[in-house]
């Protein structure tokens, strides 16, 4: 029995849907740089975003491993469209691709560290020059919540220049000016000139995964500080105590008479 056009074309779309919806992306783009004969390529980054019609869109950059000059962009689409396309390599640079599209609602679904490393030193050189500033607070969000450091980056390239300190971090209008963080917490203080209560202490995570919580407000900064300092203790006390149990069990010494945890 002979399947209905239009069926077969849904069926086709959602093929496509459910590959664009599970992954980041790489099969496919491998797929697309082998049927433009493109084998010796490395990924420099994918990108997705979803259209308000629920279609998925995908860019990605690549360059030769034999020749960094080589570039290509790809482009695809969870209809099954591929889009190939070389990139000059005097046009390229981190701010009028990554960051641009980054601006333009698009998310990193894969990046290499490597390439977290070039894209680091890139921005740290042209920092002055950078157009796409919002793309950027993006793109440092990304590094924050996925724990992309200068620390983690040099394994992989020496002399990475720390641009960390560019992310003006904003939870629910407040900067975050100040973190303190101890063992798998952290304590913030943020600053919102425009609020009744101008500044908040609130406990998150190095990550920010878990967003943040328990928010002290207060009128004044001092009152703030202190605030922020008596909460540091007292994570710092939890931590100690976890510490020095856990230290016990695996030394197998018992508890001192009267101890309380």
């Amino acid at each position: 029995m002979a399947i209905n056009e239009d069926v077969l074309n849904h069926l086709v779309k959602l093929t496509n849907d459910t590959r664009f919806r599970n992954g980041n992306h790489l099969c496919d783009v491998y797929e697309c740089l082998i049927n433009n004969q493109e084998e010796t390529m490395f990924i420099d980054y994918i990108l997705d975003k979803q259209k308000e019609d629920e279609t998925v869109e995908v860019k990605a950059l690549a360059h030769c491993e034999t020749d960094d000059s080589h570039i290509c962009e790809i482009e695809l689409d969870s209809n099954g469209h591929q889009e190939y396309g070389l990139v000059p390599d005097w046009d390229y640079n981190c701010d009028s691709y990554l960051l641009a599209d980054l601006e333009d609602g698009y998310s990193i679904t894969y990046m290499p560290l490597e390439s977290h490393a070039g894209h680091w030193c890139n921005i740290h050189e042209y920092d002055a020059e950078l157009e796409y500033t919002k793309g950027l607070q993006i793109y440092l969000s990304y590094c924050k919540l996925h724990g992309i450091t200068q620390e983690l980056l040099s394994t992989v390239h020496n002399d990475i220049p720390n641009i960390s300190n560019m992310y003006q971090e904003v939870n629910h209008g407040y900067q975050i000016v100040a973190e303190v963080t101890v063992g798998q917490k952290a304590i913030a203080l943020g600053h919102n000139n425009k609020a009744p209560q101008p500044y908040v202490t609130w406990i998150t995570t190095p990550t920010r995964k878990r967003g943040f919580d328990q928010g002290h407000y207060f009128s004044d900064y001092k009152s703030a500080v202190k605030d922020l300092t008596e909460r540091c203790h007292e994570v710092m006390n939890v931590n100690i105590r976890f510490q020095k149990e856990k230290s016990r069990h695996l030394l197998n010494i018992p508890k001192e008479k009267g101890y309380e945890r």
